[in-house]
């Protein structure tokens, strides 16, 4: 489903209520979604450095947890670069 309030919506942090629809025209409950910021955007460069021979970059993650809506994160694989 496409919202088409969305491009005209005030920036800040919105919910939506999400229902399943069941065979027989059923309905779940609503939930909410996570926090989904509205002109939240900024540039991270995110530099990993190893300690440990042990533990590779590959398979590493970043994580970044929002502080005021923590149910909102973001998570990347950094990409390894050869120095």
């Amino acid at each position: 489903m496409t919202d088409n309030a969305w491009p005209s919506l005030p920036c800040g942090p919105y919910r939506w209520a999400v229902k399943a629809k069941y065979p027989g025209n059923r309905f779940s409950n609503a939930v909410l979604s996570n926090v989904i910021g509205k002109c939240n955007t900024a540039e991270v460069t995110i530099n990993v450095l190893l300690t440990c021979a042990a533990n590779p970059l590959e398979g590493s993650t970043v994580k970044l947890i929002n502080t005021v809506y923590p149910d909102t994160a973001y998570i990347a694989a950094p990409i390894p670069t050869v120095r």
